[in-house]
């Protein structure tokens, strides 16, 4: 059967991480305009939000002109976007707080259009236990996941994640970034790129992440994926690259039979990924007023 490279366009948005927030604002604007032209033009097919409306909230206030042109692209189904308000960290907040925001990304999501149900989580450091209780009470039942995950406990890419009380999603595990399709603009190498991300799959649906931190939108990906796929053939590899989306993706793993295990449990290994462990004593003082106002919040407060 000929494996099929899903390429998956998307950004990875951090705010507050390398730059001031009026930097990151000129870049996201800069970046959302290049966006819409690359879907609009069909330069691109479809195009994902790094699944945070935060970032949608900031455009759009800074430039309300575009939100006509923007709901648009949203409810044809070109630009994915949701269903976190912004990219959490789940081991060092309160469950509630990753409740709330899961309601008001979605909320949003679907006041602009159309919302991405799926438990995205590119870069969080590590992988709570209760994330399906989490997703399947907000009505999701698949999740797309990078760090945590090492091989001795599971050697594959997809498969079923439950929590104690029996709620169950489906996982794909992006185990080489969410940056790893730049091999497919940077580099020419197409069977070693081919080779790197089909290791550990079980479907021949495979997914291929093209994206990275403000990173600016590939408008050359159709002739890039020809000449890799023109590459492919020549070596007579059963492989070939299409432009797609993770609803796409996880539509075909549903069509198939595999023998996924299902794991339970939290996942925070650091064998494919740094976990960033030291992150939970850094900044001590602000975590724990943050853990007390939570508390108060939602155990006295609002009760």
């Amino acid at each position: 059967m000929t494996k099929q490279l899903h390429v998956i366009s998307h950004t990875h948005w951090d705010f507050e991480w390398y730059f001031s927030a009026h930097e990151s604002l000129i870049q996201l604007i800069y970046h959302m305009d290049e966006v819409m032209d690359a879907l609009e033009s069909g330069d691109v097919e479809s195009y994902y939000l790094d699944g945070q409306l935060s970032i949608v909230e900031d455009y759009l206030n800074a430039c309300p002109q575009q939100k006509a042109r923007f709901t648009e692209l949203v409810s044809s189904g070109k630009l994915k976007i949701g269903p976190w308000y912004t990219q959490t960290d789940q081991l060092i907040i309160a469950g509630e707080s990753i409740i709330r925001n899961l309601q008001l990304g979605i909320s949003l999501g679907r006041a602009l259009g159309e919302v991405e149900m799926l438990g995205y989580v590119p870069d969080a450091f590590g992988q709570s236990m209760d994330m399906p209780k989490i997703y399947n009470g907000v009505g999701i039942d698949k999740t797309v996941f990078w760090r945590g995950l090492s091989t001795d406990v599971y050697p594959h890419r997809e498969g079923q994640w439950q929590s104690e009380d029996g709620s169950l999603v489906t996982f794909y595990n992006i185990r080489d970034g969410y940056y790893v399709g730049g091999q497919l603009i940077y580099c020419d190498d197409a069977e070693a790129m081919a080779a790197q991300v089909s290791k550990g799959c079980l479907s021949d649906d495979i997914a291929l992440p093209l994206g990275g931190d403000q990173r600016f939108v590939d408008f050359n990906v159709k002739s890039r994926i020809a000449l890799f796929n023109q590459q492919l053939a020549e070596k007579q590899m059963d492989t070939r690259l299409i432009e797609s989306s993770y609803d796409a993706l996880f539509a075909k793993l549903s069509e198939q039979n595999l023998p996924m295990d299902c794991l339970s449990g939290e996942m925070i290994d650091g064998q494919a990924s740094k976990i960033h462990r030291s992150i939970y004593s850094s900044r001590a003082d602000h975590k724990r007023w943050n853990d007390v106002l939570e508390r108060r919040l939602t155990l006295e407060l609002e009760p």
